[in-house]
């Protein structure tokens, strides 16, 4: 299972934590990302009205 945590946010960037674990909840993976925000939506991800 994976799980993602929002560690900190601000209107342009962003860090997240996240989590992967198996069914007995042992950590196999874990990763830290930092990424910018955008105000406009991805391609593709623009909402349907």
């Amino acid at each position: 299972m994976a799980e993602a945590r929002e560690i900190f946010r601000s209107n342009q960037t962003a860090t997240y934590q996240i989590d992967v674990t198996k069914d007995d909840g042992q950590l196999i993976a874990t990763c830290q990302a930092l990424v910018y925000r955008k105000k406009a939506l991805l391609p593709g991800l623009e909402k349907k009205l």
